[in-house]
């Protein structure tokens, strides 16, 4: 989960309130169609240099295709634009978090205006959801979103990006935005975990993206305010331990509850619990061979590969089994992630 400044106590919130339960993972009846995003970005006036032109253009043409799906809504209806609302832009709302970044560290209590902030950041969240017709949570992902207070973030520091940084961030903040827009154009017939792995990689490469454009001391300022190191789970981590056959029996055991899966079905499951085993070691395997390296493991790629590995799963699963309706509703709205440690009891 996050943690430290703003961004980690307001998103626990958001969490912990369980407020993306709340909106089920549909479009509530009275919510509006999707509309065209704002730009968290601001203008700035690009080099001449080659490169950087065609990241321009390349951003322009993304945005040319962004503006065709925003006129079908996904659905058809014409694009409904949020009202005028009167709080901070997530531009000035960056600012005003990277004024507070000290007082805001290794805190029991919040003052007033740490208090406001986090008003402010919800309020922004609602109105992303709102216009969007997703949960709290999905908007936390969407480029209104984290990454919106990212960008604000670094806007508002003492080491904003230069003019060539931020033309290929406005790049970048164009393929997440025509990300999104595909994303809620298509999201009631994805699974909560084909859900889950979108988010992930339209938000993580956003964050990954952005990293890479940015000098040691942006990067440096940002890390020490937690804005990379750590991301939300898109979905319930479980975790177990024992030894092999142990772990692999919870874990069946946990899916066949999941899925009110028979005894006959739960047994058939066996040996997609081990492929998702061998595969889920592979994963860490990789991360720690990184780390044991002294490379820096980004928890956005974890993150994505846990997801697609569920994602496979799920798949496996449906071609294995013969589910019934109510199993089959149980399975797109199942999301999980199936942790654990190996050892002797």
């Amino acid at each position: 989960m996050l943690k430290g400044i703003l961004l980690g106590t307001v998103v626990g919130a958001v969490l912990a309130a369980g407020a993306y339960r709340a909106f089920a993972w549909h479009r509530s009846p009275d919510s509006p169609a999707p509309a065209a995003p704002g730009s968290p970005t601001s203008k700035s006036e690009p080099s001449p240099d080659p490169e950087l032109r065609a990241l321009v253009s390349e951003g322009e043409r993304l945005r040319g295709e962004l503006a065709s799906l925003e006129k079908s809504g996904g659905s058809g209806d014409a694009a409904v634009k949020p009202p005028a609302r009167k709080g901070p832009t997530w531009k000035e709302l960056g600012a005003k978090v990277y004024k507070l970044r000290e007082q805001m560290k290794d805190k029991s209590e919040r003052s007033a205006a740490e208090t406001e902030l986090m008003g402010d950041f919800f309020s922004l969240l609602s109105d992303a959801a709102k216009k969007y017709g997703v949960s709290m949570e999905e908007a936390m992902m969407s480029p209104e979103g984290m990454l919106g207070l990212l960008l604000g973030v670094l806007e508002g520091s003492d080491l904003p990006p230069d003019a060539a940084q931020m033309a290929k961030i406005q790049a970048l903040m164009a393929a997440a935005d025509k990300g999104w827009m595909e994303y809620v154009a298509g999201r009631e017939s994805l699974t909560g975990m084909e859900r889950s792995l979108d988010m992930l990689e339209i938000s993580g490469g956003g964050f990954l993206g952005i990293r890479g454009v940015l000098r040691t001391d942006q990067i440096e300022m940002l890390d020490g305010m937690d804005m990379f190191n750590d991301i939300p789970s898109m979905a319930p981590r479980h975790s177990v331990s024992g030894d092999r056959e142990s772990v692999a029996a919870q874990i069946g055991g946990q899916w066949k509850s999941a899925l009110k899966l028979d005894d006959t079905q739960a047994a058939s499951i066996a040996p997609i619990v081990g492929e998702y085993m061998r595969a889920y070691d592979e994963i860490q395997a990789e991360a720690e061979k990184k780390k044991a390296a002294g490379e820096k493991v980004n928890d956005w790629t974890t993150a994505v590969a846990e997801a697609e590995l569920m994602v496979s799963v799920q798949k496996r699963m449906k071609e294995t089994l013969r589910l019934s309706e109510e199993q089959e509703k149980a399975m797109k709205e199942w999301t999980g992630i199936y942790g654990y440690e190996i050892g002797t009891r």
